[in-house]
This record gives C-alpha cells, sequence and structure tokens, in this order.
C-alpha cells in the first residue's frame, strides 16, 4: 500500500531519534499492517517508541518517501540515498 493512500491519522510506530529530528532510514509494513517507521539505529525499545499519525510522523520528516509496502515488507535507505525494498526480516524494529 502506498504511504500516501494510508489515512493522514494511520497509527505509525515511531522512536525517539525520529521524534526529536532524525530522519527516517528504515520502514516495515508487518503482515498485520501495522506501520514501523525509524532512524535505523539499533537497540531501540519499546519504552523509546510512540504512536503517532502519520502526517505527524509526515511533518517531522518531510523526506518520508511515498513507498509502495506490501504487508510483510520493510524498506531500508541505502548508503547511495536509495530505497529498498524486501522481505521483512524477523530482526529489526523496536525490542
Amino acid at each position: 500500500m502506498r504511504l500516501s493512500h494510508m489515512h493522514s491519522d494511520f497509527a505509525t510506530l515511531t522512536g525517539s531519534h525520529v521524534l526529536s529530528g532524525a530522519q527516517v532510514t528504515w520502514m516495515t509494513l508487518d503482515e498485520n499492517g501495522e506501520l514501523q517507521c525509524l532512524c535505523g539505529a539499533e537497540g531501540h525499545t519499546v519504552p523509546e517508541g510512540r504512536i503517532i499519525g502519520l502526517q505527524e510522523l509526515r511533518d517531522l520528516d518531510p523526506t518520508l518517501p511515498d513507498l509502495d509496502l506490501a504487508p510483510g515488507q520493510s524498506a531500508a535507505l541505502n548508503e547511495n540515498g536509495q530505497w529498498q525494498i524486501e522481505p521483512l526480516a524477523t530482526t529489526g524494529g523496536m525490542t
């Protein structure tokens, strides 16, 4: 599903770094349709996370791309500035 097709108040899990202004560099849409948009740093924990509306995330990070993610996919921003979409790995996200 394209991010632009999601409702502006679509619940999105993000972390403290993104909330403080870090760029989103990793996102997933899990098999249950839950969206996570994180900075890519390792070791985030659930208490550091917050659920916000997708529009609030767009306001925090205007570089957020309009990716087309299917449930069970993740996307990561590579060193060349390109987003790569892959099947969701069993690791990553908040623990």
